[in-house]
């Protein structure tokens, strides 16, 4: 019984942990009549586009994927992207769509706020860039 009792200890430590480090990555861009999103885990791609949700595709990640988001992930300062500011204003008159990026590390969500799409601020303009050629149909 004692060593069950073990188990599940350590079960629900490991569990708690990884949930703690899981990180995701969401880009979603939408405009009037379109939508598309891009989400991105350790273990999938989930690509989908139109408000409908017309066309869905999961992917399974790979190593090298993950890596280069992680990478990317590193190179922003994650305190700040709730404060960075778009350097054009396209979406506002229908110009452009608009954006935003999202990453979860564990439970904690850092947020953007919305920009126009192919015009992302320079602090995440790599990471934005790498995202939508990965969600590329």
């Amino acid at each position: 019984m004692r060593n069950i009792l073990i188990f599940f200890s350590v079960l629900i430590i490991h569990i708690s942990y990884a949930q703690k480090d899981a990180i995701k990555v969401v880009y979603e861009v939408s405009s009037r009549g379109y939508s598309k999103k891009i989400e991105i885990s350790k273990d999938n791609l989930i690509r989908t586009l139109g408000v409908q949700h017309i066309k869905r595709d999961t992917l399974t990640s790979n190593e090298i994927i993950w890596n280069k988001v992680n990478d990317l992930i590193n190179e922003i300062n994650l305190q700040e992207m709730a404060n960075l500011k778009a350097p054009t204003e396209r979406r506002f008159y229908d110009g452009a769509p608009h954006a935003n990026l999202k990453i979860w590390i564990g439970k904690r969500l850092y947020v953007t706020p919305y920009f126009d799409h192919g015009f992302p601020p320079n602090q995440i303009k790599k990471i934005v860039k790498y995202i939508v050629e990965l969600g590329e149909f």
